[in-house]
């Protein structure tokens, strides 16, 4: 591995030939952070991207970073963490002038947080070429017996909320995909909406990759 740490669920940004990558907690920090110019040389930062959480979050259980530039100084982070009340996983939403953060999180509650399907985890984000941006998740479904759905959302221009209704993408409905699709990853490709995730159980052998395209950003997709 280039990246030989406990060092799970990373998202990758560039900023000025820099990448940056972002992962789940550990016992000591929120959100890791490593960097690298190269993408196989990394160094590991003793820097907490989002040193303290709000009193609305039980701390612990911060997955799954999302970073996204949306202008000069502009940095926004979406996470998964676990809410108070109603006590599920939820994502909440950061902010930082800098991809060093530290980010601090905005609101007084969480972007996407969806009681009757489970809350929400898995944040994506994806910029079509017309410069819109949307949010992707997964509702948390199996930890309640309800069906998991990969969900996409056009966010305001400041990244801070959902500026429209939210769309269902897929579910669980092929053989190999068993109780659960997650992860959400969406790329264009000439013309083509790619939408990568993905399913099973994470704990075994059967956890694997899929993908699903559209003509749209919204679907249908197959």
């Amino acid at each position: 591995p280039v990246l030989d740490e406990d060092f799970p669920d990373p998202d990758v940004l560039e900023v000025d030939g820099t990448y940056y990558a972002y992962a789940t907690n550990t016992a000591t920090q929120n959100v890791q952070m490593a960097t690298s110019t190269d993408l196989e040389s990394w160094e590991l930062s003793d820097a907490d991207a989002l040193p303290e959480l709000p009193a609305w979050v039980i701390p612990g259980k911060t997955w799954a970073p999302e970073v996204t530039q949306l202008g000069p100084g502009q940095f926004v982070l979406y996470t998964t963490t676990t809410n108070f009340q109603p006590t599920l996983q939820c994502i909440a939403v950061a902010t930082a002038t800098s991809p060093e953060g530290p980010f601090e999180v905005v609101g007084d509650g969480m972007l996407v947080c969806p009681p009757d399907e489970g809350g929400a985890i898995d944040a994506a984000t994806f910029t079509d070429d017309d410069g819109s941006r949307y949010l992707l998740w997964k509702n948390d479904g199996n930890c309640c017996g309800f069906d998991t759905w990969l969900y996409v959302a056009p966010l305001s221009e400041d990244g801070l909320a959902l500026a429209g209704p939210s769309t269902r993408l897929i579910k669980q409905d092929q053989e190999w995909e068993d109780y659960l699709v997650e992860a959400p990853t969406l790329v264009k490709r000439d013309g083509t909406y790619v939408l990568m995730y993905s399913a099973n159980d994470y704990g075994s052998d059967k956890y694997a990759i899929g993908y699903a395209t559209a003509d749209a950003v919204t679907g249908p997709y197959t």
